[in-house]
């Protein structure tokens, strides 16, 4: 009965520990852009493809501004005529997060776990 009660308990510490461990820490908020600057906005494409592995990124001025998430996916590939090369894309598209933690906003890659404090960028706790 004790064994019991210790493996009981045992799982009980696990089971907590592992609900407590995933997304953002309870310091870190999903946020909001204040700022759309040129600056911040090239920070935040130059942050974003680095912390996704993309080459390149292209984004939009109201990316973040409503959302904390943004998603990226590939472009489709295109023939020299233009026209969509057939073929199926079978990556998962990537989720960005904008979290504040205290006076510093950062981005996540919500499909690797990559983050990456940004310095020009303004934000506010979503």
């Amino acid at each position: 009965m004790k064994t019991h009660r210790i493996l009981l308990h045992t799982l009980t510490v696990i089971a907590l520990t592992a609900c407590q461990s995933g997304g953002a820490t309870p310091e870190e908020r999903p946020a909001l852009l204040c700022n759309a600057s040129q600056l911040a906005l090239q920070e935040l494409q130059e942050v974003t493809a680095r912390i996704s592995g993309f080459s390149d990124v292209l984004l939009s001025e109201k990316d973040w501004m409503q959302d904390s998430d943004v998603v990226l996916e590939r472009r489709h590939q295109r023939n020299p005529q233009g026209d969509l090369i057939q073929g199926r894309d079978i990556e998962m598209p990537h989720r960005v997060r904008l979290l504040k933690r205290a006076n510093q906003c950062l981005l996540i890659d919500l499909n690797t776990g990559r983050s990456e404090s940004l310095h020009q960028v303004q934000c506010h706790v979503k």
